[in-house]
C-alpha cells in the first residue's frame, strides 16, 4: 500500500542544510501495523510528511497504492488524500469554529460522499462523542480532540492512516483508544504508519523500525 523508496529530504536555512531524511525505505503492506520509533529531531514528521503527499522529498519516490502522488497536480493530489489517507497528529488539527460533527464530516466534502452523515453519526458513536455533537474545539477535552481527529481520519474508509506521534497529549485511557482504532484498522485490512517515541505502543504494531539522524536503523 506505501512504498517509500530511498527519499532523501534537506532543508536548506540561512546558516547551514538540514538532512532530515538521507536515504529512507520503508513499505507498509495491507494489514501491516508499522511504527517508526526516534527521538526528536530524527526525522519522523518529514517522514510522515512526504509518505503522506504533504511534502515532497528532494530524492526518491513515494508510492501509495502503486501510484505517486507527487506525479498528480494540486488539486489531483488533494482528491488522492481524501481518498486513500486518513491523518492523525498530535496537535489534532481540528477546525475550531467547527463543531466536532462538521469537523469529522471535512473529509467527505471533497468526495462527495453518499450517506456521509449517517456514516459520521456511525463514528461520534464508535468513539464515545453523542454528547459532543455539536461542541466547539474549545469545548472539548483533550481527549475528546483526539477522537474526533480519529473519527474524521476513518471518515471516508481510506486504504493508510499516517499518525503522527497521536497519543503524545494523552493521557493513557484515551491513549489506549487511539493505538487500539489503529490496530483495528490494520487487522480489518488496512494500513498504519505510525511515528512515535512512545514504547508503549510498539507492543500494538506488527514491526517496528527505528529512525535516527535521518536513517534507518538496521538493528
Amino acid at each position: 500500500m506505501l512504498d517509500v523508496k530511498d527519499i532523501t529530504k534537506i532543508y536548506h536555512n540561512p546558516n547551514k542544510e538540514v538532512k532530515a531524511l538521507d536515504g529512507v525505505s520503508l513499505n507498509v503492506d495491507p494489514g501491516e501495523f508499522v511504527a517508526v520509533e526516534g527521538s526528536s529531531g530524527s526525522g519522523k514528521s518529514t517522514l510522515l510528511f512526504a509518505a503522506g503527499s504533504l511534502l515532497a522529498p528532494d530524492e526518491g519516490q513515494i508510492l501509495i497504492d502503486g501510484q505517486n502522488p507527487y506525479a498528480l497536480s494540486f488539486n489531483e493530489r488533494a482528491k488522492f488524500r481524501a481518498e486513500k489517507i486518513g491523518f492523525v497528529f498530535q496537535q489534532f488539527h481540528l477546525i475550531p469554529y467547527l463543531s466536532v460533527l462538521e469537523n469529522i464530516l471535512m473529509p467527505s466534502i471533497l468526495m462527495k460522499l453518499k450517506n456521509a452523515h449517517d456514516r459520521a453519526m456511525q463514528l461520534i458513536e464508535r468513539f464515545g462523542l453523542s454528547e459532543r455533537i455539536g461542541h466547539v474545539l474549545a469545548e472539548l477535552s483533550i481527549g475528546e480532540r483526539q477522537r474526533t481527529a480519529l473519527a474524521r481520519a476513518f471518515m471516508n474508509s481510506p486504504n493508510i492512516i499516517l499518525a503522527d506521534e497521536p497519543t503524545g497529549n494523552l493521557d493513557r485511557e484515551n491513549a489506549e483508544i487511539v493505538i487500539k482504532s489503529l490496530a483495528e484498522f490494520a487487522s480489518t485490512g488496512g494500513s498504519v504508519l505510525l511515528v512515535t517515541h512512545d514504547t508503549h505502543a510498539a507492543k500494538y504494531t506488527t514491526r517496528t523500525l527505528h529512525l535516527e539522524n535521518g536513517k534507518i536503523r538496521n538493528d
